[in-house]
C-alpha cells in the first residue's frame, strides 16, 4: 500500500494558500493525497471534486481545538499517511504537533512569513509561535528566495534545512470578463484581498498622479477582490475624485477570468512572500507594474520581466503606467519575457516535482533532507 501525504490549510476560502495547495495537489503524484480544510467555498469543493470525498476531512477556519487535533491523529493513522505538510501558521500548528503525536514527519510551508500588515500583536504571538514549533518541523519551506532569507534572519543556525520551492502556475484557458468601460482606456487589473499588506489605498494616489499628468481618462482601474479596507479605498476614490477610472468587481471565486481583459497587471503590496497574482498575470502575458518589495524582486527583473518602483512611491508607479500606456512595443516586451521565465521557472509541474523530492528526502533517506538546500537553486 502506497504511503499518503496529508496537507493541511487553515483557509479553504479566496486566497493564495489554498491556491498554491489546489495546483499542487493537481499535479500527477505517485503518492495518495489527502486534504484537511475548512468547510467553506470555494476550495473545499474543489479539492473534494478533485480527491473524493473520502479524501478530504474539515477543520475549522483558521482555529485550533484538541478534539480536531485528536480526529486528525485518527486519519493519519487510518489511511497510512506518513508525510504530513502543512501550509500556513494556522495549519502549522497542527502538522507540527501531529509530528510529535504520530511520528510522521512534517514539511510545513510558510506561504508568508511574519508579513507586514497583521498588526503589532498579531506579529508578536505568530513569532513565539514559530520559534516554538520551528525544532518541530523536518522541512521548513520558503515560497521564494527573499522569503527564505527573511527566515534565516530568525533561525540563522538552519541555514541547511530551510529550501526555497518557488510557488507554480499554469496556463489556462478561461473565458474573458468585460468590465464596463471604455474599450479604448487602458485597463489595469490588480486582484487581491483588500487588506493592509496588499496597500489598496496605493490605488487612488496612483491615480491621482496620473490625473496630475493628464492621462487619467486613459486608463480604467479593475479592482477584484474584496476585504477590510474595502470602504475605506471606495471612500477615497470618491474623495479625490477619480470614481470615473475605477471598476470595482468585488469578490469572486473565479479571478483568473479578468485577466484576459486587462492590459497592464498593477501589484502595490507592502510585503508579499511570492505573489500567486503576479504570477498569474505574468503567465498569461500581461505586463507587471509592482512594488519593489520581498516576492515580487524574485519574480521580475525591473525592465525586462516588469517595471518595479520604491514602495510608497506612487508618482514613480503612476510614471510606469504612464509610459506602458504611450509604449505597446514595450508592453508586449515586458509581456513576452514575463510570461517566458514564469513557464521556464515557476511552472506548477515544477513546483510538485521539487515537493516530491522533498517528500522522497523525509519518507526514505532523512540524510538527504540537509542536502535538499543545495540542490535546489535558492
Amino acid at each position: 500500500m502506497k504511503v499518503g501525504i496529508l496537507h493541511i490549510t487553515a483557509r479553504a476560502d479566496v486566497g493564495g494558500g489554498p491556491e498554491v495547495l489546489l495546483r499542487l495537489v493537481s499535479e500527477p503524484s505517485c503518492r495518495p493525497m489527502y486534504v484537511a480544510c475548512p468547510n467553506e467555498a470555494p476550495y473545499f469543493g474543489r479539492f473534494t471534486h478533485l480527491l473524493g470525498s473520502e479524501r478530504v476531512v474539515p477543520i475549522p477556519h483558521r482555529s485550533f481545538t484538541i478534539g480536531t487535533l485528536l480526529r486528525l491523529r485518527r486519519f493519519v493513522i487510518d489511511r497510512n499517511i506518513f508525510v504530513l505538510h502543512s501550509h500556513g501558521f494556522g495549519a502549522g500548528l497542527y502538522g507540527r504537533i501531529l509530528q510529535l503525536l504520530t511520528g510522521r514527519p512534517c514539511v510545513h510551508t510558510y506561504h508568508g512569513f511574519l508579513l507586514s500588515g497583521p498588526g503589532l500583536l498579531v506579529t508578536a504571538s505568530r513569532a513565539i509561535g514559530e520559534v516554538i514549533l520551528f525544532p518541530l518541523t523536518t522541512v521548513p519551506v520558503a515560497v521564494s528566495s527573499t522569503e527564505r532569507r527573511r527566515i534565516l534572519r530568525w533561525f540563522w543556525w538552519a541555514k541547511s534545512r530551510v529550501i526555497s520551492i518557488p510557488n507554480g502556475v499554469s496556463p489556462t484557458s478561461t473565458e474573458a470578463v468585460k468590465v464596463q468601460g471604455d474599450d479604448a482606456r487602458i485597463r489595469v487589473l490588480t486582484v487581491g484581498r483588500l487588506v493592509e499588506q496588499k496597500a489598496p489605498l496605493a490605488l487612488p494616489e496612483i491615480a491621482q498622479h496620473l490625473r496630475e499628468r493628464g492621462s487619467l481618462d486613459r486608463f480604467l482601474f479593475v479592482v477584484v477582490g474584496e476585504g477590510p479596507l474595502g470602504e475605506a479605498l471606495r471612500c477615497d476614490v470618491r474623495k479625490r475624485g477619480v470614481g470615473e477610472a475605477f471598476s470595482f468587481v468585488g469578490e469572486t471565486f473565479e479571478p483568473a477570468r479578468f485577466y484576459k481583459s486587462a492590459d497592464i497587471y498593477l501589484s502595490p503590496s507592502r510585503d508579499e512572500a511570492f505573489g500567486l497574482a503576479v504570477l498569474d498575470a505574468m503567465i498569461r502575458g500581461l505586463p507587471v507594474v509592482a512594488s519593489a518589495v520581498n516576492g515580487h524582486t524574485d519574480a521580475i527583473v525591473h525592465g525586462q520581466t516588469g517595471l518595479l518602483f520604491s514602495w510608497g512611491d506612487w508618482e514613480q508607479a503612476a510614471a510606469h503606467l504612464h509610459s506602458l500606456a504611450d509604449d505597446l512595443g514595450m508592453r508586449e516586451q515586458l509581456g513576452s519575457e514575463g510570461r517566458q521565465t514564469t513557464l521556464e521557472q515557476y511552472s506548477a509541474a515544477r513546483m510538485a516535482a521539487r515537493y516530491e523530492d522533498c517528500y522522497a528526502a523525509v519518507l526514505h533517506d532523512n540524510s538527504r533532507v540537509e542536502k535538499l538546500e543545495r540542490t535546489f537553486l535558492n
